[in-house]
């Protein structure tokens, strides 16, 4: 016999399963999002030491300590971000995998045994 408030538990547990993995897949494309825009931003600054560095070089202009400094400083604050934000992704991911998928939640999604 068809047991309905079996069916609808297990229906609001798939439901939220997909809920928790929409969200976390959302929270996952804004920080590769978020990393790639840190990544064009460093292609910048490594364009502008680049110049310098060039410049110094060919037309033998020597390289501004000042500049080349704080160009090294953003390349390092940029590299820091993105470590932090790919740490951050690392653990939301372990931290909810653990959460979302157990062996009961996987267990009461399946229709197959209706």
């Amino acid at each position: 016999m068809f047991d309905f408030d079996s069916f609808k538990e297990k229906a609001a547990t798939t439901a939220n399963t997909a809920a928790a993995a929409a969200k976390r897949l959302a929270g996952a494309v804004k920080t590769n999002v978020t990393v790639y825009s840190e990544e064009e931003r460093l292609k910048g600054v490594y364009q502008a030491l680049g110049k310098q560095f060039y410049q110094s070089q060919t037309k033998g202009i020597d390289m501004e300590a000042e500049t080349v400094a704080d160009l090294c400083r953003q390349a390092t604050e940029i590299l820091q971000r993105i470590d932090s934000l790919r740490a951050q992704e690392d653990v939301s991911d372990r931290k909810t995998h653990k959460d979302t998928y157990t062996e009961e939640t996987i267990t009461n999604s399946d229709f197959a045994d209706l």
